[in-house]
C-alpha cells in the first residue's frame, strides 16, 4: 500500500517542490496572507478529494488527490505571482557567482529539513518491536503532534524571513524584539494547545482508531512529552532566527545534536534497558530539553557577535 501511494505521489513531486518554492518566494516579500490562503485552499481541496478518489481509485487515489490539490494551488499561486509581477524568469539574468552562496546556505537548510524524518523512521522501527497496537498508537500520536508542531514550524519560517530583513537593514534591535515576541506568543499558544491535546488525547485517538489500548499509549505519550512541545517551539524560534542571521550551518548542527546524537541513541538505550515505550517517549522529551538549551545558547552567542 505504501508503494502504491508513493509510486503516484513521487511522480508528481515536482509540483510539490514548486509549490513549496513559491511559498518561500512570497514569504521573502513579507506576504504571508496569500500563502496562508493558498495552503488553506490546498488543505480543503485535499480533504474533499481524498474520500472521493479513494472510493473510485483505491488507496492510490489518496496520492492522486493530494497531487491534484497541490497542483491547482500551484497554478493559482503562479497566476498571483505573475499578475503582481513579483517573479520573472530570464535566462539572461543567470549569474554563476550566485551558485556558491546558494549551495553554502541551501545544503545545510535542506539537510536539516530531512533530519526529523530520518529520526521518526528510526523511532518507528523501535516502536514496531512492541506490536501493531503500539505502532498504530505512535502513528496516531504523530498525526496529533502536527497540531503542536505546525505553529513552531510557522514561527521558524517567519523568523527566518523577518530576522533576515532586520539584520539586512542593520536593525538588530528590531530583530531582538521579533525573537522575544515570537518566544512569548509561541510559548503561550503551545501551552494552551498542549493542555488540550493532553486532556482530550483518548477522545482524539478514537477519531483514528477505536482501540482502548492504543488510546492509553497515546495518552501516556503526550503526558510524558507534553512540556517538550513548548520547548520545541522555543527551539524553532531560535533556529529560524539563526537561519535569518545567515547561519544555517549552525542551525543544522543543532538539529543533528537534537535528533541524531541525543534522541535516537537515547531512545534505543532506554528501550533496551527495559523501560519499554516509556523509555522511547522519555528520550523524545530529553532531546527537546537539550535542543532548546543548545539553540538558545548558540543563537544568543551568534546574535551578540553580529557586527555592522
Amino acid at each position: 500500500m505504501a508503494y502504491e501511494y508513493l509510486s503516484i505521489y513521487l511522480l508528481g513531486y515536482l509540483s510539490v517542490y514548486l509549490y513549496c518554492y513559491f511559498t518561500a518566494v512570497l514569504r521573502s516579500f513579507g506576504n504571508a496572507m496569500f500563502q496562508m490562503i493558498a495552503m488553506l485552499l490546498c488543505t480543503v481541496l485535499n480533504a474533499l478529494l481524498d474520500p472521493l478518489f479513494i472510493h473510485f481509485f483505491g488507496f492510490g487515489g489518496a496520492a492522486a488527490a493530494t497531487l491534484l490539490s497541490q497542483t491547482i494551488c500551484l497554478l493559482i499561486m503562479l497566476l498571483y505571482l505573475f499578475r503582481k509581477k513579483l517573479f520573472h524568469m530570464r535566462l539572461t539574468a543567470f549569474r554563476s557567482s550566485y551558485i556558491r552562496p546558494i549551495i553554502l546556505k541551501g545544503i545545510p537548510s535542506a539537510f536539516q529539513q530531512s533530519i526529523p524524518a530520518f529520526s521518526t523512521s528510526f523511532l518507528t522501527s523501535l516502536v514496531n518491536g512492541y506490536g501493531i497496537t503500539a505502532l498504530a498508537a505512535y502513528g496516531i500520536a504523530g498525526k496529533l503532534e502536527t497540531l503542536l508542531f505546525y505553529p513552531a514550524m510557522a514561527l521558524n519560517m517567519v523568523l527566518t524571513t523577518i530576522v533576515g530583513q532586520c539584520i539586512g537593514g542593520k536593525r538588530r534591535d528590531r530583530a531582538r524584539d521579533y525573537i522575544r515576541l515570537s518566544l512569548l506568543c509561541g510559548g503561550l499558544l503551545l501551552c494552551i494547545l498542549t493542555i488540550l491535546i493532553v486532556l482530550f488525547s483518548p477522545q482524539l485517538s478514537a477519531l483514528f482508531l477505536h482501540s482502548p489500548s492504543a488510546a492509553r499509549i497515546v495518552s501516556q505519550y503526550f503526558k510524558i512529552v507534553a512540556v517538550g512541545y513548548v520547548l520545541n517551539t522555543f527551539t524553532n524560534c531560535f533556529l529560524g532566527s539563526l537561519n535569518g542571521m545567515g547561519s544555517p550551518l549552525k542551525s543544522m548542527l543543532c538539529m543533528i545534536l537534537y535528533y541524531m546524537l541525543i534522541r535516537m541513541p537515547l531512545a534505543w538505550l532506554l528501550s533496551a534497558v527495559g523501560l519499554g515505550l516509556n523509555g522511547i517517549w522519555s528520550a523524545v522529551l530529553i532531546s527537546h530539553i537539550i535542543a532548546a538549551a543548545a539553540a538558545a545558547l548558540i543563537t544568543t552567542h551568534h546574535f551578540r557577535r553580529l557586527s555592522f
